[in-house]
């Protein structure tokens, strides 16, 4: 079994959260099954590393594991056997039930270097029906000193009887603006507000983005968003074909790139959110939306928007933004159930026809 990496500084929205169930576990008041949830790049894995390690340490300190004893060696190489950990196998989609079959018998025996025994799984909605079953059997009759650390982006797919069998700890996102400082000290990189939700508002998932580069070819996506919403809103058809190809390249090159970490459906859902903010730049009242103080303010709210572009995305029917919204939403759905479909060419398609659909709605011209 492998075993948590050796001790980090805590994450300092994590810190309140890590103390709370510190010291439930000095005073043996800590559930046996605690399920944290929490958006992915909060870091949930950490919060779950520093517990285990307190937990199975034979010298705790403060609430903290000492470093120094058997069960922390142990950690730091990880190779305790008294560690747990569980979650899909490679080329596999689910966590299956052989594995939480397998689990069950590790467990039920004495433990081989700590009596306190620890099963991390995470995500918890990966398992299949049957291994949530059995894992549900496992939490209502819980073996003797056996923690089980339980981690979910979202409990929407958990059963809600697993659920009822555990201490349920929301992680919450902290403030925009903590969440920017800290990353400006992290990376020594400023960032905006709009570029922090760009890659996903998490400070995790905004830190990797300012490293490998994703924010700065997430705004060039924006940029070539803008030049396909203007060609709709001026009727330029061939404007609009050109603009498609160059974001489809553009997602194609984000997408084979190992180091941006950036999923199609993630790309999606910038193109749904700029869609949204196009319908919303409609509402600017049309006599005076060429003036410079009520096109500002329009930008100062929305970054996502140019001034060329919320001048004209009145002339975009609005009916047909809600519909290519509802097509983001059905490729979203589509792509995520079919591995095997080329998705950029699926992306492209959906453009297009859009673009094709503003031709024989509107008379668009060429």
């Amino acid at each position: 079994m492998t075993a948590p990496a050796q001790t980090r500084s805590l994450y300092p929205w994590l810190m309140k959260e890590y103390l709370a169930l510190a010291n439930d576990f000095s005073n043996n008041r800590l559930h046996h099954a605690v399920l944290i949830c929490g958006a992915s790049g909060l870091g949930k894995h950490q919060l779950i590393e520093r517990l285990t390690q307190l937990i199975q340490c034979q010298q705790p300190l403060e609430h903290k594991a000492c470093g120094q004893c058997q069960d922390c060696q142990l950690h730091q190489s990880q190779s305790h056997a008294d560690y747990y950990h569980v979650s899909q196998l490679d080329g596999k989609a689910q966590v299956s039930i052989d594995q939480i079959r397998q689990l069950s018998k590790s467990i039920l025996s004495t433990g081989l270097v700590n009596q306190r025994r620890v099963v991390v799984i995470e995500p918890l909605n990966g398992l299949t029906e049957s291994a949530a079953n059995a894992l549900l059997k496992i939490l209502e009759e819980p073996p003797k000193h056996v923690y089980f650390l339980l981690s979910t982006a979202s409990n929407q797919h958990v059963p809600a009887t697993i659920m009822s069998r555990c201490f349920k700890l929301q992680i919450k996102l902290p403030q925009a603006s903590k969440i920017l400082q800290w990353l400006e000290r992290k990376s020594g990189t400023a960032i905006s507000e709009h570029q922090l939700d760009l890659l996903g508002a998490t400070p995790l998932r905004a830190l990797q983005g300012i490293e490998s580069g994703l924010y700065l070819e997430l705004q060039q996506l924006i940029s070539l968003l803008n030049q396909l919403y203007l060609s709709w809103g001026t009727r330029n058809i061939n404007q609009g074909f050109s603009a498609t190809l160059a974001i489809v390249e553009h997602i194609d090159k984000l997408i084979m790139n190992s180091d941006m970490q950036i999923s199609i459906d993630e790309t999606l859902s910038i193109i749904q959110r700029f869609n949204q903010q196009a319908l919303k730049s409609q509402f600017v009242n049309s006599n005076v939306v060429d003036n410079d103080e009520v096109v500002n303010n329009q930008r100062a709210s929305n970054e996502f928007i140019n001034k060329s572009l919320i001048s004209s995305a009145k002339n975009i029917p609005s009916a047909q933004l809600l519909d290519f919204s509802s097509r983001l939403t059905t490729l979203k759905r589509l792509l995520s159930n079919n591995n095997g479909l080329n998705m950029t060419m699926q992306i492209q398609r959906c453009l297009s026809q859009m673009s094709q659909d503003m031709t024989d709605n509107k008379g668009m011209r060429a």
